[in-house]
């Protein structure tokens, strides 16, 4: 038999009485999100919510050191000009991202023409490979780039749209100009790239360098030898790295018994994010304030607890976002049996 029980302080819940004990969802819609700064609803998901933006990449700092992720010295080699249409750098994501934009530090010289353009590729060996995942609009490269010193200056680039990216993918950023033709020796554009060999070798968390005469078709490591990373940030949105929603179940009698072992959630329904769900649970009297026994439990560790007694069950869900908040934790619906 199935009836609507009243949860106390939530939403209407769907309930099922069988010979083994009733069953109550625990809705993610009829959650109190506790932090509503740090956790939203969406699509029946409660997820970390976006809070700002992080990068990640090979950046210069002339005052820092030479590290995985930085250099403290910088060229300009390779050109983007008559015979090369296409400089690009790999990176391996360091967990799920959803890239909005990236961040190149170019030059250029004299006054090209034509415009820029970047893409995102997936990545194989050392090399750009396949379809466009994610492309940015074009930029004129004499109106944006105002810079004509060697170290260049940080553009930004736009996607169209965002690109969602996992954890431990290799990815490829392209920086392309739409006709070479009015380009030559007098008029280019520049990737400027890291440049200390070490040790410590400069931004060494990130493939090297390369350039393609062809589009893209072929690739190359030219004078940027076999040290030279191309600078650059991908720009992601920045998630909350905590937050907390709950539930108060209604079992309408002092005497249930709450059986710990079938408590279940669907945790990371879209299999996508990497970020982690922890509990707190517990019974009490009260219908407006919770009291939790157990803390910061793991669904299985919420599985292995002795039954608990009383009319209220109280859950709380913790996210978990490793800092800088490139992830996020999500969670769908759940279920637990009373006697």
């Amino acid at each position: 038999m199935v009836i609507a029980l009243w949860l106390a302080g939530c939403a209407e819940r769907t309930i099922n009485h069988s010979p083994g004990g009733t069953t109550v969802t625990i809705a993610a819609a009829s959650a109190t999100i506790d932090t509503p700064t740090n956790v939203e609803l969406s699509s029946a998901v409660l997820r970390s919510k976006a809070t700002g933006t992080v990068s990640y990449g090979c950046t210069y700092n002339a005052a820092g050191s030479d590290s995985a992720t930085e250099s403290t010295s910088y060229n300009t080699l390779e050109v983007i000009s008559s015979t090369a249409r296409s400089q690009a750098n790999l990176f391996t994501a360091p967990s799920y991202m959803k890239i909005n934009s990236v961040t190149l530090r170019v030059r250029k010289v004299g006054g090209p023409t034509t415009d820029m353009y970047t893409t995102i590729r997936a990545g194989s060996g050392l090399d750009p490979s396949g379809a466009s995942l994610a492309t940015s609009g074009g930029y004129p490269i004499n109106a944006t780039i105002t810079s004509v010193f060697a170290v260049g200056q940080l553009i930004t680039f736009a996607l169209a749209a965002p690109l969602e990216v996992a954890s431990g993918g290799l990815y490829a950023i392209s920086l392309n100009v739409a006709s070479n033709t009015s380009l030559d020796g007098a008029n280019n554009i520049l990737w400027v790239v890291s440049d200390s060999v070490g040790p410590p070798e400069a931004c060494s968390g990130f493939p090297i360098y390369r350039y393609s005469s062809d589009t893209g078709g072929t690739w190359g490591v030219g004078s940027n030898l076999n040290y030279r990373r191309g600078l650059f940030t991908v720009n992601a949105d920045q998630h909350a790295t905590s937050g907390t929603a709950s539930w108060i179940l209604d079992a309408q009698r002092s005497t249930a018994v709450w059986s710990m072992s079938t408590f279940s959630f669907s945790e990371n329904p879209s299999g996508v994010y990497g970020g982690t769900i922890t509990y707190d649970v517990g019974v009490g009297s009260s219908s407006t304030t919770a009291t939790y026994s157990s803390l910061a439990q793991t669904k299985a560790q919420v599985k292995t607890l002795s039954s608990l007694t009383g009319r209220y069950l109280y859950v709380r869900a913790n996210f978990n976002v490793p800092a800088p908040g490139y992830d996020v934790a999500a969670l769908g619906d759940g279920s637990i049996i009373y006697q």
